[in-house]
């Protein structure tokens, strides 16, 4: 079932003569492939068996090595700041393996690749051209991301760079909503000095 949404998924297969399947807690990240081997048993139409086993932590229908971050872990880790001039999302690309940071840009550098010749983000499918032109990348609102996915190795040709940034947003509702955030740097929670 290709172009499914991410997020929680639950899989229902029956047919008559066989035992219904049914298996829960299949979370689908962003440009992930997710393979079921199910296979009914013989039975009458009102046993079910459900398996309730988490879904596989190795993809092994794909060979990209990919890490993602998703909206409650981007809320709960820490954040320098929640500005433009800050990573923003793309702070959240440095937990991957392979990625590192660099002084004085907000861009990062996956498996030692520079963002402006070798990574191209992409914004719920459409490319930043921000990154490859030297501007500072777009920078959406932590609120409204759903996840952050990060190829660092072996990308799928789709992307056609050596690393890809894929920033997902959450879709809308019908229902206002709103959040604050207090930023506070004070010299009280900071840690002391080495000399101190």
């Amino acid at each position: 079932m290709p172009n499914l949404d991410i997020g929680n998924y639950r899989i229902r297969v029956s047919a008559k003569g066989f035992n219904s399947y049914e298996r829960a807690k299949l979370f689908l990240e962003a440009n992930q492939v997710l393979n079921l081997d199910i296979a009914l048993t013989l039975g009458g139409t009102v046993d079910v068996v459900e398996v309730t086993g988490a879904s596989p932590v190795i993809t092994t229908e794909t060979t990209d090595i990919s890490s993602g971050v998703g909206h409650d872990a981007m809320q709960e880790l820490p954040s320098v700041g929640r500005h433009t001039g800050d990573g923003g999302v793309y702070s959240f690309t440095t937990l991957a393996t392979g990625a590192a940071a660099v002084p004085g840009s907000s861009t990062p550098i996956l498996q030692g690749t520079r963002s402006q010749v070798g990574i191209l983000p992409t914004m719920d499918g459409i490319a930043v051209m921000a990154f490859p032109q030297g501007a500072s990348p777009v920078q959406p609102s932590m609120e409204a991301i759903q996840e952050v996915k990060m190829e660092t190795a072996v990308a799928p040709a789709e992307f056609s760079t050596a690393g890809n940034i894929q920033v997902v947003s959450k879709s809308g509702t019908n229902e206002y909503h709103g959040g604050a955030v207090w930023d506070y740097n004070g010299n009280s929670l900071n840690a002391r000095n080495f000399f101190d």
